[in-house]
């Protein structure tokens, strides 16, 4: 069942044609949802399609270990994403890494074209 929520967008670039996107929200059970899209030639000649979306899901208890995973400061996890994603060059990869390293659960997916992934964090 889709929730109605509200996207963030936290960066949006466009280089040389290659459009990418990072949004954020939080859905109404407190999960936090971040999703990078690609659209593009060079995700075409990457994946065999023009679209690729990538996705990070954070259950709501593990949201506490997500914000203290990025870093000092307080708030919400939409505005601890919103000062990760301004930094340099930073892509969902670095955020996995991220949460990899201070041992935060979450889920990925990837869907390309028809292809789609799933890896859920195990324990």
């Amino acid at each position: 069942m889709k929730q109605n929520v509200s996207w963030n967008v936290l960066l949006r670039q466009d280089v040389e044609g290659e459009l990418r996107i990072v949004v954020a929200c939080e859905a109404q059970d407190g999960t936090v949802l971040v999703e990078e899209r690609t659209d593009g030639e060079l995700t075409l000649l990457t994946y065999g399609t023009l679209t690729c979306v990538r996705s990070v899901a954070v259950a709501s208890e593990a949201v506490e270990g997500l914000v203290w995973a990025l870093g000092p400061g307080e708030g919400s996890p939409l505005e601890a994403l919103g000062a990760f994603f301004a930094g340099d060059d930073r892509f969902l990869s670095d955020l996995q890494d991220v949460l990899d390293a201070g041992g935060v659960p979450y889920t990925y997916t990837v869907t390309c074209g028809n292809d789609h992934a799933l890896r859920r964090y195990a324990e």
